[in-house]
């Protein structure tokens, strides 16, 4: 039987596979829609939430975000989730193959938008992006754990 989190690390690259595809997706509809046409998006997909529970923090704040989107922020926004998901692609494709380049690399990734996240989290005052910095601290974690393992062991990860 293999270990938990050896499993665990399989999970987490199969959640990161379907954020870099969703953020990829993202990137296209900021490059295809304008703002306002991203905001009329913003306030379909909210409405329904919206007209059940008119308090709904998350909902609320999707509109208030879109509300005040400028073509400028379209495109950093369309290029930021764009970048984030080609990396995200590359590393995973790359853990897949068991590459030792992409482990470091993934570390490297995580790492870096961990320390982005914490900064923004202190910066806003909010405990969401303090959560998602743990989540990539705790996946750097696992992929250093998964590749330690596997060269303790003799497997096959490719340099």
């Amino acid at each position: 039987m293999r270990p938990a989190l050896h499993w665990l690390y399989y999970v987490a690259l199969a959640f990161k596979s379907a954020d870099a595809a969703l953020e990829t997706a993202g990137a296209v509809l900021f490059f295809v829609h304008s703002a306002a046409g991203l905001r009329r998006l913003a306030n379909r997909l909210t409405g329904s939430i919206l007209g059940s529970d008119p308090d709904n923090a998350i909902a609320l704040a999707v509109r208030h975000s879109f509300s005040h989107l400028s073509p400028r922020q379209r495109v950093f926004g369309a290029l930021f989730l764009l970048g984030h998901g080609i990396i995200k692609t590359t590393v995973v494709v790359g853990l897949w193959m068991r590459w030792r380049w992409a482990a470091r690399l993934a570390i490297v990734a995580l790492a870096a938008f961990a320390a982005y996240e914490g900064w923004r989290g202190i910066h806003n005052g909010s405990v969401a992006y303090g959560a998602v910095a743990a989540i990539d601290i705790a996946a750097a974690g696992l992929v250093w754990n998964e590749f330690r393992r596997a060269g303790r062991k003799g497997a096959h990860a490719r340099q």
